[in-house]
């Protein structure tokens, strides 16, 4: 029995009781989506690069703490060499400042730098003023 739909042919098309939909938003029904939210962050985060902190031996750590006192007494700028740990996993990055040191809290063990940066003075691992050099540097 086939059917050739006479009686419904020449009909109006039904008008739906919603409103149209835009084409923005018919097309964002069908676009792509993230089933894995978060996904893209953690694979960045974990090919980012992260250096390990520079183990100085009682020697360099002397040599370093006094190119401090020097700098000090004698208002010199130092080129600090510092590794700045990571705040999301383990290791960090190395960095160069140069200041004028204004001073060293014994306390809290920071240097104070002119500009009021404060470091932390176990993370530094290298200095160098005119009269002293980044031999001691470990990379």
């Amino acid at each position: 029995m086939i059917k050739d739909y006479s009686d419904i042919i020449d009909l109006e098309r039904p008008v739906s009781r919603f409103p149209k939909m835009s084409r923005q938003a018919r097309a964002a029904q069908f676009a792509p989506f993230a089933a894995l939210t978060g996904y893209e962050d953690a694979v960045k985060e974990a090919s980012r690069f992260v250096a390990e902190k520079p183990l100085l031996d009682d020697h360099e750590v002397e040599r370093i703490n006094q190119i401090l006192r020097d700098a000090i007494e004698f208002d010199d700028a130092v080129d600090l060499i510092i590794f700045e740990p990571d705040l999301h996993k383990s290791g960090g990055r190395v960095s160069r400042v140069t200041s004028r040191i204004k001073k060293i809290d014994e306390t809290e063990r920071k240097l104070v730098l002119e500009n009021g940066r404060q470091i932390i003075l176990e993370n530094i691992i290298g200095i160098k003023t005119e009269d002293s050099s980044l031999d001691q540097v470990p990379w």
